[in-house]
């Protein structure tokens, strides 16, 4: 594979590192391969840490960031990977931890049973490492060609595609073409990532008043909104609710569907460690996927336009960037706004299940979305509007879906889907059970949160 040699890739080869045993070397982010985990507990993928070179060039991703795929029987532990990588970022300020399974869930580990790059160096930084993230977090940065010619530099202003990988204008490497940001630690990052769009000076949950994105937004509602076939036994049983009857009962006593839904008011979740984090993922996928020549360009019925442009930050469609629905309640939504999603309770809604409790989600532990309001609407909860009304909420969700695994049948075994997902060249799964089941929708499952933005909590009514 381009890039390596027989002890895996170039930078991990210059005598410093011997190969662990029972290894085979697989990509790292500057191959193609994930940029979104580093370790996998227990029986999957783990970190190799190395020493990061010196130098103005230097990233976290691209001196700290390597990946080895190990078998069952040489398993490398988690902790001890963490302390070696600990050790390396701070070579030159040596920092003692005594208890690596609390930095294991520091660092996100314990509730995922992965860490991401995002909280890789989320984590490191806390721990004094000031390195360069090495990412081209914000889309259409000027890159800057960082290459020296005759001890001088170049002064190409930014990358232009040309043929094959070098640039238009100057002729080096893409690789060489840096922007200021990607140059920046994670604090810089953090506080450069505010969108301009957002309302200067607010964070939290802030009310939207402009009449022309709240005409959109209806719109959205109203465009997808499937007329017909829309009945699921995720809506349950008119007189037991969900998953709380057999099948039977639940097909001669179905809820009704609305015919329609109409917004009534909506606020735009403005937070910017989460859309930093989020930036940070999506730059990651967009890098390893344009490694492998980029991602097949798809579309949801919630994404096409006019809605690819709903606000000021257009989707980005390099990596399948979707507006998608996540209904539940306005507790909920709350919570997700603030906290981001939980993957212990992810999925944990998402399908029908028999009413002595067996059954499980059917692509796994994974948070859940649907392209069509009607879909997202059976997991709504009604609760008091004005004037005796009833209302619902719903999160319309920025969801980068990178490389998604199309599953059109239901022989799924969800949790080796997962590790395929987490491990493999997937980045999402897109479950297609309209195009052969000749079921109503598809969904949309993620399994690393950082692959989420909640941007929109909407609140609505439905009419019948």
């Amino acid at each position: 594979m381009p890039g390596e040699d027989k002890d895996g890739p170039r930078a991990a080869s210059q005598g410093r590192h011997r190969r662990l045993p029972g290894r085979s070397p697989c990509t790292s982010g500057e191959g193609g391969l994930p940029l979104r985990i580093i370790l996998l507990s227990g029986k999957s993928r783990a970190l190799r840490p190395l020493r990061p070179p010196r130098g103005p060039g230097v990233s976290m991703r691209g001196g700290c960031f390597r990946f080895w795929r190990p078998s069952l029987r040489n398993a490398v532990g988690r902790f001890h990977l963490l302390r070696l990588s600990l050790l390396r970022l701070l070579r030159d300020s040596p920092r003692r931890v005594e208890d690596m399974a609390a930095e294991w869930a520091a660092a996100g580990g314990v509730q995922r049973g992965h860490v991401s790059f995002v909280r890789f160096a989320t984590w490191a930084s806390r721990q004094g490492a000031n390195l360069a993230v090495g990412l081209e977090v914000k889309p259409g940065s000027a890159r800057r060609c960082r290459a020296r010619v005759s001890g001088q530099a170049c002064k190409c202003k930014t990358f232009v595609a040309g043929a094959g990988v070098a640039c238009a204008s100057c002729g080096h490497a893409e690789r060489v073409h840096w922007s200021d940001s990607s140059r920046q630690g994670l604090a810089a990052l953090l506080l450069s990532c505010r969108p301009s769009h957002w309302t200067p000076g607010a964070t939290g949950l802030v009310k939207l008043m402009d009449p022309v994105l709240l005409d959109k937004l209806n719109c959205l509602l109203t465009r997808t909104h499937k007329e017909g076939d829309n009945w699921t036994r995720d809506r349950g049983c008119a007189l037991h609710g969900v998953n709380a009857c057999e099948s039977a009962c639940i097909f001669k006593n179905k809820v009704a569907v609305p015919v329609g839904y109409r917004l009534a008011s909506a606020q735009r979740n403005q937070s910017p460690l989460h859309w930093a984090r989020y930036s940070m993922m999506r730059a990651a996928i967009l890098k390893e996927s344009h490694a492998r020549g980029g991602c097949k360009r798809m579309a949801t019925e919630s994404s096409q336009e006019p809605f690819d442009r709903l606000d000021g930050a257009p989707l980005d469609e390099r990596v399948n960037e979707w507006w998608l629905f996540h209904g539940s309640s306005e507790a909920s939504c709350l919570s997700i706004c603030e906290r981001n999603f939980a993957l212990d309770l992810a999925g944990s809604g998402a399908t029908w299940k028999r009413s002595s409790g067996a059954g499980a989600s059917l692509y796994g532990p994974g948070v859940y979305f649907a392209e069509r309001i009607t879909k997202a609407d059976e997991y709504a909860v009604g609760s008091a509007g004005e004037n005796g009304s009833t209302v619902y909420t719903v999160l319309l969700c920025r969801v980068v879906a990178g490389s998604p695994r199309v599953c059109t049948t239901n022989q799924i075994d969800a949790e080796r889907l997962r590790e395929d997902i987490l491990g493999g060249r997937h980045h999402s799964v897109l479950g297609d059970r309209v195009t052969e089941l000749k079921k109503p929708f598809r969904e949309i499952v993620v399994y690393d949160t950082d692959q989420v933005y909640p941007e929109f909590l909407l609140t609505y009514t439905r009419r019948y």
